[in-house]
């Protein structure tokens, strides 16, 4: 048992695209997928896991909840801290550095709160 190698293919681009560059068509990663489906479950996890990241920059748990809402073309994205002391500037700042791929993807403002 294993992945084949498409799915392989899907694994290797989530995580080579999670950070700093969106696919371009020479990528050979890219290139790789076969199917419209394949490209849209890589761009649609590999953003999920960039904004997952941005939220897990420090050593200690910081954040005791994360509320979502998607109101015409904006998505708000509001953190609870775990404690009142933390001001969770870090993690906002990281969030905030996923707008232009989230206007890029998905055509959605974001708005963090």
């Amino acid at each position: 048992m294993g992945y084949s190698e498409a799915e392989t293919n899907i694994i290797a681009s989530i995580a080579r695209y999670h950070r700093k560059t969106l696919p371009k068509k020479r990528h050979e990663s890219w290139q790789n997928l076969i199917s419209k489906e394949d490209k849209t479950l890589v761009l649609e996890m590999s953003l999920i896991l960039r904004l997952a990241a941005s939220l897990d920059q420090r050593p200690d748990k910081v954040i005791s909840s994360v509320q979502i809402k998607l109101r015409e073309n904006i998505l708000t994205i509001e953190l609870l801290p775990l404690d009142r002391n933390h001001d969770l500037l870090l993690e906002k700042w990281n969030l905030g550095l996923c707008r232009n791929v989230i206007k890029e993807l998905k055509n959605l403002d974001l708005k963090v709160i």
